[in-house]
């Protein structure tokens, strides 16, 4: 019988060294009958894992609404301050905001990543031990119908990495532009 985990041909290698981690276990206890006990341990850790998976991606979202509403307000404070080139720390803050929405978003990924790959690999050692649930086969087909519902699909753990880069690089650029006026004027 196949390794019920996914292809890695379709995977970058970081990502197929951790499925290895996941779904490596010895082939003859896999497929041995779990107890009643031995599978209620791994549904509650399958459930306890993806609980936390959603929390990080609740946490994120929340972080980063709170982190562009302060984005929003330093931005206000510039405009209220008729963007007055002696301000620029103001417009630097704008920078420094970004690049931190930017690190959280790819650390509250990171964890998200973790804690559905600790859950996949229970699925795996559960669909492994009772393949007459068909786990596997019915999880690749609700991926492929869904991949042929949504054909453009959209990461949004990217969009907000890079809605962070592009008001930090903003933040950074208007603040050098304000210094520059700064010095000019100084001149």
């Amino acid at each position: 019988m196949e390794h019920p985990g996914p292809p890695e041909s379709r995977q970058p290698s970081t990502r197929r060294s951790l499925n290895e981690v996941a779904t490596t276990f010895d082939e003859v206890a896999s497929r041995a009958p779990l107890s009643s006990s031995e599978l209620d341990i791994l549904l509650k850790e399958y459930a306890q894992n993806v609980e936390l998976a959603n929390n990080a991606e609740s946490h994120r979202s929340t972080v980063m609404s709170f982190i562009f509403v302060g984005i929003g307000a330093v931005g206000y404070a510039l405009a209220a301050l008729k963007f007055d080139p002696q301000y620029w720390p103001v417009a630097m803050a704008v920078g420094l905001l970004g690049a931190f929405a930017a690190l959280l978003s790819d650390i509250y990924h990171e964890r998200w990543m973790y804690y559905m790959m600790l859950a996949r690999g229970y699925r795996w050692r559960i669909g492994a031990a009772a393949p007459a649930l068909r786990l596997e086969e019915i999880r690749v087909a609700a991926k492929a119908a869904h991949r042929e519902e949504f054909k453009r699909r959209f990461a949004l753990h990217a969009a907000w990495h890079w809605l962070a880069v592009g008001i930090s690089i903003s933040g950074f650029a208007y603040a050098a532009m304000m210094i520059f006026a700064v010095v000019a004027k100084s001149k």
